[in-house]
């Protein structure tokens, strides 16, 4: 039973690839939202901060710029292990002595940054938390809420109708918890909704 784990342990290493593309992606998210969080209003009532529309923002920057740094160290020990899979997994083994060899190798190198999966969907998510911090006081929170949970798991390939219900489901969720439990009112937009 040991075996079968140690060798499933081992499968699934040599099967992971580490960038330094990866770490950096999440740091830039991570600064991102604890840059947009930073700009929401603080939340005082009766003379003591509570957890307001910054919290939430806040602590998911927190998460994203932990995540870089773990990623980051992962990178770094699989470097220094030299193990098969460290480092750009699309870089070719080209000579690099000419200068055209060299130019191929870094345009080869944006190729695999660019159509890589991982890399595309933390763009769609940089490009998802701008949209809707902007659409947020026009549409309210319900519907953008909705949409950007609807784009996010679609991208993370769900099937169309659980998506939706997780997605109705999350907005429910998270609007009843800041209304009832923080007590911070969410924008309502052109839907004009109670939450």
């Amino acid at each position: 039973m040991n075996d079968n784990n140690q060798n499933a342990n081992q499968n699934e290493s040599e099967t992971r690839t580490y960038s330094l593309n990866f770490p950096i992606l999440l740091l830039l998210i991570g600064v991102i939202t604890l840059y947009f969080s930073s700009q929401l209003p603080v939340f005082i009532q009766r003379g003591q901060r509570l957890p307001g529309p910054q919290y939430f923002p806040t602590m998911l920057g927190v998460f994203f710029c932990v995540a870089s740094v773990v990623e980051l160290l992962r990178y770094v020990a699989c470097r220094r292990r030299q193990a098969p899979g460290c480092g750009d997994p699309s870089e070719p083994a080209i000579d690099t002595t000419t200068t055209s060899s060299t130019r191929h190798r870094l345009w080869a190198r944006i190729e695999g940054v660019v159509k890589s999966w991982g890399n595309q969907s933390v763009a769609l998510l940089l490009v998802a938390l701008l949209a809707f911090v902007l659409m947020l006081p026009s549409l309210g929170f319900v519907l953008t809420g909705f949409l950007f949970s609807l784009v996010m798991l679609l991208r993370l390939k769900a099937r169309p109708v659980p998506a939706v219900l997780l997605s109705v489901a999350l907005v429910v969720i998270i609007a009843f918890i800041f209304v009832s439990a923080f007590r911070v009112p969410l924008p309502r937009g052109i839907l004009s909704l109670p939450f």
